[in-house]
C-alpha cells in the first residue's frame, strides 16, 4: 500500500471493516460520485518518495487537493529548487535541470547542465562560434570568428583579443590579474585595477584591504563597522523589510532564521552560514557566489579557473591549464595515439605518435588520422589524394599519394597536388618520365621524334621516314 493512502478499519465482533481511502492524484483518483477509484497499477508511475505522478509535486501539504505543483524551473525534482545556470535559459527535465539556450556568444561545450553554458564562444580558439569549432594554430577569435590578428583597440593577449583598459585579467597589459578578494567585487578601470569594492551586506571593517571585506551581519559588526549588539538587543538580524541588519533580542529569530552565535541568519541563504551555523561559502577563484536552499552556488569562475569537483562550497578549485582540465573541467588533451601534449591558454597542443595527426582539432578523439594511409590526410592533414589533373584515381601508402594516371599520362614530378601532368607523347618524356628523344642515337635521316606505330601502341621515339 502506498503511502498516501491510509486504513481506518472498525473491529467487529465478529467481521473486520476496512474501508480504503487514497489520496487524490491530479490524474483522477475520484470518481464522479465522490468515491475513490484505486488502481494498483496507479503506484508504478508515481515518485516512491512524494507519492505523486511524474511530473507533479505536493508543495503544499495539503492532501485533499493532491499534487497541486506542477514540475518547473521554480520546483524541479523537489518543492523550492529553482534552476538557474550561468549564461543560459534553463528548463526542468525529469526532475533535473538542464540547459534550454544559451544567451548569446556562449555555449554548453562539456555538455555539463550543472555549469550552464561555461564557454565564451565569441571569444574561444577552441569552440570559435560554435562548440568544437576550433581556430588554425595563431589564429584569435574575435565576436565567433577566426581572425588574424585583433581589432583597432585591443590587445592580444595568448590567444585571446582584449581591452585592456578595463579587463579584470589583463588589466592595464597582459597577464596583468587584478586580485579576487573574499566579498569583493573586482574592477579595472583606465587599465588600472580599482581600490577595494565591496559586495552588498559587506564592508572593510578592519582596515585590511588584502583580506577582503567583512560582513556587516555579525554581533560586532551589524548593519554598519563597528556597530555592537548588546544589553537588550544582543542579535544581529535581517530585517528583510528594511533590506538592512539591525540589533534584535536575543527571541527575535523566527523561522527560516536560526541563532547562530550573536547572529541570527536564514542558513537556506546566507553565504557564512550556508545549510548552518559555521560553514561558509569559499568561493575561492570566483566572481563571488549565493547559497540557494542550503548549498553553496558559484556564480561565475574566474578565467583559467573552473568548478570542477562540482562542490560550490571550495570555490572555482580548479586551474584550467592541465592537460586533464584544459581550458574547460574534463577535457583531457591525453587522447588515443597521443604521444605528448601541454595546454597552452585553454587549448590542447598535442604531439602525435608517429604516422598518426589531430586533423579535427578535437582533442577527445586524439591524433584520430592515420597519415599513412588517409586518402583524405596523406601524409599531412587535407593534403588528399582526391581527383586531380589526368588522374581517375589515387591512394595513399606509406603517408604518399600515389596517382592511377590516365592513358598517356603520368606523374613524372611526384606531387599528386598537380596530379599525372606529363604528356607521355611529349619529345621530353617519350612513353615514360625522362625518355628523352633528343638523348637517343641519332637517325639516318630526319630528326627523332615522338610517336606510335598503332594506336593504342605505346609512344616512343622514332626517326622520321622509319616505318
Amino acid at each position: 500500500m502506498s503511502a498516501s493512502r491510509w486504513v481506518s478499519c472498525a473491529l467487529l465482533t465478529a467481521l473486520s471493516a476496512c474501508t480504503l481511502y487514497e489520496k487524490p492524484t491530479f490524474d483522477g483518483g475520484i470518481k464522479r460520485d465522490g468515491s475513490v477509484s484505486v488502481d494498483a497499477s496507479a503506484d508504478a508511475s508515481t515518485d516512491s518518495g512524494t507519492g505523486c505522478a511524474a511530473g507533479r509535486l505536493d508543495c503544499d501539504g495539503d492532501r485533499s487537493n493532491g499534487c497541486e505543483t506542477p514540475e518547473s524551473v521554480v520546483n524541479c525534482g523537489r518543492c523550492g529548487t529553482e534552476c538557474a545556470l550561468p549564461s543560459a535559459t534553463a528548463r526542468c527535465g525529469n526532475g533535473q535541470c538542464v540547459v534550454g539556450a544559451c544567451v548569446a556568444g556562449f555555449g554548453n561545450c562539456d555538455s555539463d547542465a550543472s555549469n550552464g553554458c561555461e564557454t565564451r564562444t565569441s571569444e574561444s580558439t577552441a569552440h570559435c562560434g560554435r562548440c568544437g569549432n576550433a581556430c588554425t594554430a595563431g589564429m584569435v577569435c574575435v565576436a565567433g570568428m577566426c581572425v588574424n590578428d585583433c581589432p583597432a583597440g585591443q590587445t592580444r593577449c595568448g590567444d585571446q583579443c582584449v581591452q585592456t583598459s578595463n579587463n579584470v585579467d589583463h588589466c592595464g597589459r597582459c597577464g596583468n590579474v587584478c586580485p579576487s578578494l573574499p566579498n569583493a567585487v573586482r574592477g579595472c578601470t583606465a587599465g588600472r585595477c580599482d581600490s577595494l569594492r565591496c559586495a552588498s551586506g559587506y564592508d572593510n571593517c578592519d582596515s585590511n584591504a588584502s583580506n577582503g571585506c567583512e560582513s556587516l551581519g555579525t554581533g560586532t559588526n551589524c548593519g554598519d563597522c563597528g556597530t555592537v549588539c548588546s544589553g537588550g538587543t544582543p542579535v544581529c538580524a535581517f530585517d528583510r523589510d528594511m533590506m538592512t541588519w539591525s540589533c534584535v533580542a536575543q527571541d527575535a529569530c523566527t523561522a527560516p532564521n536560526e541563532r547562530c552565535g550573536a547572529a541570527c541568519v536564514d542558513t537556506n541563504s546566507s553565504t557564512l552560514h550556508c545549510g548552518g551555523c559555521n560553514m561558509p561559502c569559499n568561493f575561492a577563484n570566483a566572481m563571488g557566489g549565493s547559497c540557494v536552499t542550503r548549498v553553496c552556488t558559484v556564480s561565475t569562475c574566474n578565467a583559467g579557473f573552473g568548478n570542477c569537483d562540482g562542490n560550490g562550497r571550495n570555490g572555482c578549485e580548479a586551474q584550467l591549464n592541465t592537460i586533464t582540465d584544459c581550458g574547460m573541467c574534463g577535457r583531457s588533451c591525453m587522447g588515443e595515439r597521443v604521444a605528448s601534449a601541454t595546454c597552452v591558454s585553454g587549448a590542447c597542443r598535442l604531439t602525435c605518435t608517429a604516422g598518426f595527426a589531430d586533423c579535427d582539432g578535437n582533442p577527445a578523439n586524439g591524433c584520430e588520422v592515420d597519415t599513412r594511409s588517409s586518402a583524405m590526410h596523406c601524409g599531412a592533414c587535407n593534403r588528399a589524394c582526391g581527383a586531380s589533373a589526368n588522374a581517375v584515381g589515387g591512394t595513399c601508402t606509406d603517408g604518399a599519394c600515389r596517382l592511377s594516371c590516365r592513358p598517356d599520362f603520368a606523374n613524372c614530378d611526384g606531387e599528386p597536388a598537380n596530379g599525372c601532368e606529363t604528356d607521355l607523347s611529349s619529345e621530353d618524356n617519350c612513353g615514360f618520365c625522362g625518355n628523352s628523344c633528343a638523348l637517343g642515337p641519332p637517325c639516318a635521316t630526319g630528326t627523332r621524334r615522338c610517336n606510335r606505330a598503332v594506336r593504342m601502341d605505346p609512344f616512343v621515339c622514332r626517326c622520321e621516314g622509319d616505318v
